[in-house]
């Protein structure tokens, strides 16, 4: 009988902040009340009794390590898993029939779902076995792990880092990393004439963790160190010639050489367990690793050298304690980025999703405080949940769905939420997703469930909820709603009990689907005489004679309409093509502005595009609605306020804006004019600043 240990978690290294506790010791809670929340949304768990497809039966997978995922060229996604057993050990790795690696199929395109699979290489009495074997003995070969896989024109080709033995936490030896390969879809593997790169004696060789990118002709390998200490480097070879070690050649900073000493870094300490794709749609490459405090994080950048942009927090420690290996589902596509994420805890594999604008920027991130009840063993995480009736935080790990911990109610008669209070965006459409499952003591029956959002304050009312009986074991509910003229909602989960019955919830997130819209018309709705001429697609040459300018009609009050912000149609004004449309906004008009001109938009670091057409230029909210009416929202009050995760301000009866106004600015990413930079060089320069959005007129 084999024994693994192992620690996945990280030390302190020289240079490298680091704050995560080593398994085994007393665990210690920071106080992380004001960490930034998780952006990142758990779709379901894809390995273990609990996941999406059963894989204890027949494969006899309970408990498995970091899930290396790639397309197979056949319509299918093959993951490659590390050490796999029977069943969970507690904290950390499992116990029972230990296997190096499994390896899994799946063809599931709908993922918004979960992630089902089809078939894992297995054994004749179909039980899942190793896809490379491992001497399993510490201090020669512990095991074998793999750690990146790619397709090139029918083969399978996967890397694997042979462990030589496991040392501190977040530290490993390796004797060197091995490509493989299959050409009858992964049934049978092969090292027979591949390369591999072996370790050097002091541990440090750049290329013992891999993950690989089919683009154009060459296959790009992007390498890490043993351990989650170490730099990202970079090699590439025709996708050709995998099996041909000469034929690589390694990024030295300024070109590729074929001499393996000069690889230079292209993301320095500390860089993890990497995995990289390319996004065709934005034409950015997408990089998910651990960073020095153990949290997945995202970058971006235009080329695979970089330079690479900040990271960007997917998912961290504070709310999922024990997390590891984020690998990138290679059919993520419009925005929706899918990725495997490990939990050392629980010993599993989780399906997790972000939502990324064509920047590669994080947008529409959960905006729950403390998602997954981990942050604190109490209810007194500031801005979190709160119980309505008897109800706390469960600290059995084995009662969560994924992570350390849970939520409870329990009570014999009346209401026992779970609920928290959640700044939203009027006009927009939300989705509130949680986990939930119920006990009680008197055989079923006990009282309705229910999970959904209202509103804040007296006389507030349901907005949209789901509701259920008696839950066997964790189910997943998905509840939709539009906020209206809401700017606060109460997200809530429980029952209201007719017998001693329990609940228990965990990791929950409430996401916006879109973009604010326009609220109900309200009667009677002052309109524009005239509706406004289609949108043109090319620069108008001399002003259009087709489509006259609409006007607005006599009843609008205050100054006449400004033109060209308040007059729908197409516009030459101070020498400028402007086009302007209005729609029914509440019970005054909202009116969009787009100049005719050309705008720099950034692709990715060092990456920026000119385009030429109709470019925002603000919104102009009409006079038609007093000011009164405008209270409780943020825009028609001075103040800061934060929407979908962007900090907006607004300034009212300022010279900027005059009397009876507002103007809303956004925090966001803004491009400069060219600028000369130290070395004589021009380019444009990206910086944070208040953009211009908005303005709302008020009425009399």
């Amino acid at each position: 009988m084999f024994t693994l240990v192992r620690n996945r978690f990280l030390i302190l290294a020289a240079g490298v902040a680091l704050a995560i506790p080593v398994l085994g010791a007393p665990h210690a809670q920071a106080d992380d009340s004001d960490a930034p929340i998780s952006p990142a949304i758990l779709v379901d768990e894809v390995t273990g009794a609990d996941a999406t497809t059963d894989t204890t039966t027949p494969w006899d997978v309970g408990a498995t390590d970091l899930g290396v995922i790639w397309d197979d060229g056949d319509d299918n996604v093959l993951v490659a898993f590390g050490d796999t057993f029977s069943t969970p050990g507690g904290d950390g790795a499992g116990v029972g029939n230990w296997r190096s690696n499994v390896l899994f199929r799946s063809s599931d395109h709908s993922l918004a779902d979960g992630m089902t699979f089809d078939w894992a290489l297995s054994d004749d009495s179909g039980v899942a076995k190793e896809i490379v074997g491992s001497k399993k003995i510490p201090g020669d070969e512990h095991t074998t792990i793999p750690t990146g896989g790619i397709a090139v024109d029918g083969r399978q080709y996967m890397a694997y880092m042979s462990v030589k033995e496991w040392g501190l936490p977040g530290q490993w030896r390796t004797n060197f990393s091995q490509l493989a390969y299959s050409d009858d879809a992964g049934a049978t593997w092969s090292i027979d004439g591949a390369p591999r790169w072996d370790n050097n004696a002091d541990g440090t060789d750049p290329f013992q963790m891999v993950a690989y990118v089919h683009h154009g002709d060459f296959v790009y390998m992007f390498g890490t160190p043993n351990g989650r200490v170490g730099a990202a480097s970079l090699a590439r070879v025709p996708a050709t010639q995998m099996l041909d070690k000469a034929a690589y050649r390694y990024w030295n900073g300024a070109d590729w050489s074929a001499d393996y000493a000069t690889s230079a870094q292209i993301l320095p300490p500390a860089v993890a367990e990497l995995s990289v794709h390319f996004d065709e749609a934005s034409g950015l490459w997408q990089l998910i690793t651990l960073n020095g405090n153990a949290d997945l994080v995202l970058r971006v950048a235009s080329a695979p050298e970089g330079p690479w942009c900040d990271e960007q927090l997917l998912a961290s420690q504070a709310e999922y304690p024990g997390l590891y290996g984020g690998y990138i589902h290679p059919w993520s596509a419009d925005g929706q980025v899918y990725f495997l994420m490990s939990v050392w805890n629980q010993y599993n594999v989780a399906l997790m999703k972000v939502t990324l604008d064509d920047e590669g920027m994080i947008i529409r991130p959960n905006l729950l405080v403390d998602p997954s009840f981990e942050r604190s063993a109490l209810l007194d995480v500031p801005g979190g949940w709160r119980a309505t009736g008897t109800g706390g935080i469960d600290t059995n790990q084995e009662w969560a769905k994924v992570g350390r911990r849970q939520f409870w109610v329990r009570g014999n008669q009346g209401e026992q939420l779970m609920a928290q209070q959640v700044s939203v965006t009027p006009n927009t459409q939300y989705q509130l997703t949680g986990w939930l499952k119920t006990g009680d003591t008197v055989g079923g029956g006990a009282g309705e469930g229910r999970i959904g959002a209202r509103g804040v304050g007296p006389g507030a009312t349901v907005v949209e909820q789901e509701t259920f009986a008696d839950l066997d074991g964790w189910h997943k509910f998905s509840v939709t709603f539009d906020s209206g003229s809401l700017t606060k909602v109460e997200v809530y989960a429980g029952s209201t009990m007719t017998g001693d019955r329990w609940v228990q919830g965990d990791n929950f997130s409430l996401q916006a689907l879109s973009d604010p819209g326009p609220e109900p018309t309200q009667s009677p709705t002052p309109s524009p005489s005239q509706s406004a001429s289609p949108r043109p697609t090319q620069q108008p040459s001399t002003s259009p004679t087709a489509s006259p300018q609409p006007s607005v009609s006599q009843s609008t009050p205050g100054s006449m309409a400004q033109i060209p912000y308040e007059v729908p149609g197409i516009h030459h004004v101070n020498g400028r093509w402007w086009y302007t449309t209005c729609e029914p906004y509440s019970q005054t008009m909202r009116c969009r502005t787009e100049i005719w001109g050309t705008q720099v938009h950034y692709r990715g670091p060092g990456n920026y595009v000119a385009v030429t057409g109709w470019q925002f230029n603000n919104l102009t909210y009409l006079p038609f609605m007093p000011r009164s009416a405008w209270a409780g929202n943020p825009l028609g009050v001075t103040g800061e306020f934060t929407s979908q995760g962007r900090q907006w301000r607004t300034e009212c009866d300022t010279p900027a804006t005059g009397r009876n106004g507002c103007r809303s600015s956004i925090w966001m990413n803004d491009i400069a004019q060219q600028v000369t930079r130290p070395d004589g060089s021009t380019g444009y320069e990206l910086s944070k600043g208040w953009v211009f959005n908005n303005i709302v007129r008020f009425g009399r």
